[in-house]
Order: structure tokens, then sequence, then C-alpha cells
């Protein structure tokens, strides 16, 4: 991941008083390890593959958050 991404997400998330958690940084890495365009569904199927511990619910907060950081861009 990109340390300019990785800079801008650490601020926003200090600005909320929000926790960097390992969910967290593990669903961060898995959106930016890919330059093309997902689902939050395919983006869970990936992050579970690999941790059985992340909930649905943790993938949707977690891009709510990186929208809200102006990282990602929701496409309807």
């Amino acid at each position: 991941m990109d340390a300019g991404i990785r800079d801008r997400l650490d601020a926003f998330i200090q600005r909320k008083g929000l926790r960097r958690t390992g969910q967290r940084e593990e669903i961060v890495a898995a959106v930016f390890s890919k330059d093309e365009h997902f689902t939050a569904e395919e983006l869970f199927d990936r992050v579970r593959g690999s941790n059985r511990g992340i909930s649905r619910a943790t993938v949707y907060r977690t891009l709510a958050l990186l929208v809200e950081a102006d990282l990602l861009r929701e496409i309807d």
C-alpha cells in the first residue's frame, strides 16, 4: 500500500478518535492490494478467506470509513 494512503488514513482515524485494529488493517490492505473495482461482498469474500473472524459489518463499516476519509469512491 502506498505510504501516502497509509498516512492519510492514520491521520483520519486519529481525528475521529478511532483505533487501528488488526481487522481494519487487513481489510484496508485487501482494498489497496489490487487496482480494480470490487463490490463490498467481493471484498468480504476476499478477506473472509484469510480471516474467518472478520464480519460483514466490519467490512461495510471500514468501507464507509474509507469513503469518508476520501480514500475510496462509492459507485452505485
